[in-house]
């Protein structure tokens, strides 16, 4: 578990890094690679529903390698479909009491963050992330996750700066 725990926040902490610095392609894929360890570690720690947003994210970010600015409409519907069946999966479980708000806020901050960030709205989607590091910071607290937690808070420093430095490059 201790493995787990170190290579998720690593390589999500990795892939930040590489969305902010240097192309997005090399970033996504990290990012997927997380991902994927990251499905087993939240199902170590019994936390369905980011092993359901960790599946979310591996298409999403999938696409995000991918993704060229010819992709078919078809892709972006199925990407946008992806993610609205994800975002009411969060919510109906949010509201039946299978997670808590914490996990809520959280990983729909991450996942609609995601969305914005592949179609190049980025300050949101960044100021997004921030939101879902910080609520992922409690949860590693909670869960006594310490490596994990500290890769949260450098995340959302990482985030903060990501949404000052994008701010003025967005699309209008």
């Amino acid at each position: 578990m201790a493995f787990l725990q170190v290579i998720v926040s690593v390589l999500f902490f990795i892939q930040k890094l590489m969305l902010v610095f240097t192309d997005r392609k090399s970033g996504w894929l990290v990012g997927v690679i997380a991902a994927v360890f990251a499905v087993f570690y939240f199902y170590h720690l019994d936390m369905m529903m980011y092993v359901a947003l960790e599946v979310s994210t591996i298409i999403l970010m999938g696409y995000g390698f991918f993704k060229t600015d010819e992709s078919s409409i078809k892709i972006k519907i199925f990407v946008g479909l992806i993610t609205s069946i994800s975002m009411l999966t969060l919510a109906i479980s949010a509201f039946v009491g299978i997670m808590t708000i914490v996990e809520f806020i959280s990983t729909s901050s991450f996942l609609a963050g995601t969305y914005l960030i592949l179609y190049k709205r980025l300050s949101w989607g960044w100021f997004l992330f921030v939101i879902g590091h910080v609520f992922s910071a409690v949860l590693g607290w909670e869960k006594d996750q310490k490596v994990f937690l500290f890769f949260q808070i450098l995340s959302a420093a990482v985030s903060v700066y990501a949404v000052k430095k994008f701010k003025n490059q967005e699309p209008r």
